[in-house]
Protein backbone atom coordinates (compact mmCIF):
# COMPACT_ATOMS: atom_id res chain seq x y z
CA UNK A 1 0.00 0.00 0.00
CA UNK A 2 2.56 2.06 1.12
CA UNK A 3 4.36 1.78 -2.39
CA UNK A 4 1.51 2.77 -4.14
CA UNK A 5 1.28 6.41 -2.73
CA UNK A 6 3.36 8.96 -3.85
CA UNK A 7 6.44 9.75 -2.42
CA UNK A 8 5.14 13.21 -0.88
CA UNK A 9 2.30 11.58 1.10
CA UNK A 10 5.07 8.67 2.06
CA UNK A 11 7.11 11.49 3.92
CA UNK A 12 4.16 13.36 5.18
CA UNK A 13 3.15 10.41 7.16
CA UNK A 14 6.88 9.27 8.22
CA UNK A 15 7.26 13.01 9.35
CA UNK A 16 3.69 12.69 11.28
CA UNK A 17 2.91 16.09 11.10
CA UNK A 18 0.27 17.74 13.48
CA UNK A 19 -3.38 19.16 12.08
CA UNK A 20 -1.62 22.78 12.33
CA UNK A 21 1.68 22.10 10.42
CA UNK A 22 -0.81 19.82 7.52
CA UNK A 23 -2.41 23.60 6.73
CA UNK A 24 0.96 25.93 7.27
CA UNK A 25 1.95 22.82 4.61
CA UNK A 26 -0.81 23.14 2.38
CA UNK A 27 -1.07 26.98 2.65
CA UNK A 28 2.59 27.14 1.58
CA UNK A 29 2.62 24.45 -0.99
CA UNK A 30 0.24 26.50 -2.87
CA UNK A 31 2.05 29.19 -2.57
CA UNK A 32 5.12 27.77 -4.09
CA UNK A 33 3.05 26.20 -6.97
CA UNK A 34 1.61 29.85 -8.03
CA UNK A 35 5.32 31.24 -8.27
CA UNK A 36 6.27 28.41 -10.08
CA UNK A 37 3.75 28.52 -12.61
CA UNK A 38 4.14 31.13 -14.68
CA UNK A 39 8.27 30.17 -14.75
CA UNK A 40 7.79 26.49 -15.37
CA UNK A 41 5.47 28.11 -18.48
CA UNK A 42 7.87 30.47 -19.62
CA UNK A 43 11.15 28.03 -19.44
CA UNK A 44 8.82 25.63 -21.91
CA UNK A 45 8.16 28.53 -24.01
CA UNK A 46 12.20 29.56 -23.92
CA UNK A 47 13.26 25.35 -24.46
CA UNK A 48 10.63 25.31 -27.45
CA UNK A 49 12.36 28.47 -29.20
CA UNK A 50 15.72 27.06 -28.43
CA UNK A 51 14.47 24.00 -30.56
CA UNK A 52 13.24 26.13 -33.41
CA UNK A 53 15.96 28.39 -33.49
CA UNK A 54 18.80 24.99 -32.91
CA UNK A 55 16.67 23.52 -36.31
CA UNK A 56 16.44 26.70 -38.72
CA UNK A 57 18.24 26.71 -41.71
CA UNK A 58 20.14 29.54 -40.46
CA UNK A 59 22.06 29.32 -37.63
CA UNK A 60 21.90 32.74 -35.71
CA UNK A 61 24.74 32.10 -32.77
CA UNK A 62 23.85 35.42 -31.29
CA UNK A 63 20.00 34.57 -30.64
CA UNK A 64 20.68 31.33 -29.67
CA UNK A 65 23.13 32.43 -26.55
CA UNK A 66 20.84 35.20 -25.84
CA UNK A 67 18.32 32.31 -25.46
CA UNK A 68 20.80 30.68 -23.70
CA UNK A 69 20.86 33.26 -21.27
CA UNK A 70 17.35 33.80 -20.96
CA UNK A 71 16.86 29.86 -19.92
CA UNK A 72 19.47 30.04 -17.68
CA UNK A 73 17.99 33.08 -15.74
CA UNK A 74 14.62 31.41 -15.51
CA UNK A 75 16.38 27.90 -14.20
CA UNK A 76 17.99 30.25 -11.64
CA UNK A 77 14.83 32.04 -10.43
CA UNK A 78 13.41 28.78 -9.99
CA UNK A 79 15.98 27.19 -8.24
CA UNK A 80 15.82 30.29 -5.75
CA UNK A 81 12.21 30.01 -5.29
CA UNK A 82 12.56 25.87 -4.77
CA UNK A 83 15.14 27.31 -2.01
CA UNK A 84 12.94 29.01 -0.11
CA UNK A 85 10.52 26.99 -0.24
CA UNK A 86 12.17 24.20 1.30
CA UNK A 87 13.63 26.68 4.11
CA UNK A 88 9.98 28.25 4.99
CA UNK A 89 9.26 24.22 4.86
CA UNK A 90 11.68 23.03 7.37
CA UNK A 91 11.11 26.15 9.73
CA UNK A 92 7.60 24.17 10.29
CA UNK A 93 9.13 21.20 11.57
CA UNK A 94 10.43 20.21 14.80
CA UNK A 95 13.76 18.84 15.22
CA UNK A 96 12.89 15.20 15.09
CA UNK A 97 10.57 15.95 12.03
CA UNK A 98 13.71 17.67 10.09
CA UNK A 99 15.61 14.74 11.02
CA UNK A 100 13.58 12.39 9.45
CA UNK A 101 13.06 14.81 6.47
CA UNK A 102 16.90 14.51 5.74
CA UNK A 103 17.02 10.59 5.88
CA UNK A 104 14.75 10.85 3.03
CA UNK A 105 16.54 13.27 1.33
CA UNK A 106 19.44 10.90 1.77
CA UNK A 107 17.24 7.64 0.67
CA UNK A 108 16.40 9.75 -2.28
CA UNK A 109 19.91 10.20 -2.81
CA UNK A 110 21.37 7.17 -2.90
CA UNK A 111 18.24 5.62 -4.81
CA UNK A 112 19.18 8.68 -7.65
CA UNK A 113 22.66 8.50 -7.73
CA UNK A 114 23.71 5.09 -6.24
CA UNK A 115 25.54 2.26 -7.73
CA UNK A 116 22.62 0.06 -9.27
CA UNK A 117 21.01 3.27 -11.23
CA UNK A 118 24.76 3.74 -13.08
CA UNK A 119 24.75 0.33 -14.40
CA UNK A 120 26.94 -0.84 -12.01
CA UNK A 121 26.66 -3.89 -9.66
CA UNK A 122 24.87 -7.12 -9.36
CA UNK A 123 21.57 -6.11 -11.27
CA UNK A 124 23.26 -5.00 -14.55
CA UNK A 125 26.48 -7.01 -14.42
CA UNK A 126 24.72 -9.97 -16.97
CA UNK A 127 23.37 -7.12 -19.37
CA UNK A 128 26.45 -4.91 -19.77
CA UNK A 129 28.86 -7.47 -19.70
CA UNK A 130 30.94 -5.80 -16.59
CA UNK A 131 31.97 -8.72 -14.50
CA UNK A 132 31.39 -12.83 -14.61
CA UNK A 133 28.51 -13.45 -11.76
CA UNK A 134 29.88 -14.60 -8.59
CA UNK A 135 28.97 -15.46 -5.61
CA UNK A 136 26.33 -17.53 -3.66
CA UNK A 137 23.06 -15.23 -4.62
CA UNK A 138 23.91 -15.68 -8.15
CA UNK A 139 21.96 -19.05 -8.26
CA UNK A 140 19.08 -18.26 -6.51
CA UNK A 141 18.99 -14.82 -9.04
CA UNK A 142 19.79 -16.77 -11.98
CA UNK A 143 18.62 -20.27 -11.11
CA UNK A 144 21.92 -21.43 -12.48
CA UNK A 145 24.93 -22.21 -10.21
CA UNK A 146 28.11 -21.39 -12.11
CA UNK A 147 30.59 -22.05 -10.15
CA UNK A 148 31.10 -25.70 -10.78
CA UNK A 149 29.28 -25.33 -14.66
CA UNK A 150 33.23 -24.12 -15.80
CA UNK A 151 32.45 -20.80 -16.55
Amino acid sequence: MRSDMPQRFRMQMDLNLTDDQKEQVQALRLEHTRALSPLKNELTEVLAHQKTLMNSETFDKKEVFSNIEERSQLQNKISKINAEYYERFRDLLSEDQKLILILHQQQNNRRTYGIHRLGHGPTRHQHYGMRKPEGSMHRYRYGVDHRFSGI
